[in-house]
């Protein structure tokens, strides 16, 4: 069975959060850093963003956006370049994933 074409468009907006390690060693608490989360948070910055590229590729070359904290960008500095090479947008957000309800005004602009 053929299905017909919809005459409208769809469009969607895909936005990927690459905090990898950064989001698990800004605890608010003071409390030490879990190392499962942290591995966990290695393996998707190395091994998720590789498949996630891979996917938009075959995907009509799908263009996404990668929000990621500058700890991020720092840390695994290859696949950030990997994102960038591939044509996908690059957004920041702080530099470790930092609560900013939780900050002063200062703190802010420090970030």
């Amino acid at each position: 069975m053929k299905l017909a074409m919809s005459p409208k468009r769809v469009l969607v907006g895909y936005g990927i959060d690459v905090d990898a390690v950064a989001n698990w060693i800004n605890t608010t608490t003071g409390a030490p850093q879990n190392p499962t989360n942290v591995s966990r948070g290695v393996y998707g910055a190395t091994v998720g963003i590789d498949r996630l590229l891979a996917l938009f590729a075959r995907s009509n070359n799908i263009k996404a956006t990668f929000f990621t904290p500058a700890h991020s960008l720092e840390s695994f500095p290859s696949q950030i370049a990997k994102i960038r090479d591939a044509g996908h947008e690059i957004g920041l957000h702080g530099y470790t994933h930092e609560y900013i309800s939780q900050l002063s005004a200062e703190q802010q602009q420090d970030v």
